[in-house]
């Protein structure tokens, strides 16, 4: 027997918050400095990109993600 729970969608501005505390600039700089990669910060910075991956994940009518059966 499986127990679902409701499905919340929170606001942008509710989420917002969380995401600044949870992805300061600093620590990405550091995760990606430590990974020895390269990135440009311009346009589509790693923040912004997290940040569209979060809220396209969260708009209306997407549904839940799928889990896989091992």
């Amino acid at each position: 027997m499986s127990h679902r729970s409701p499905i919340v969608k929170p606001s942008l501005e509710e989420i917002m918050p969380l995401y600044q505390e949870l992805f300061p600039r600093h620590k990405i700089q550091a995760l990606v400095k430590a990974a020895k990669v390269k990135l440009y910060w311009r346009v589509l910075t790693p923040l912004i990109v997290v940040w569209g991956f979060i809220v396209q994940r969260l708009q209306p009518g997407q549904p839940p993600p799928q889990r896989r059966r091992r």
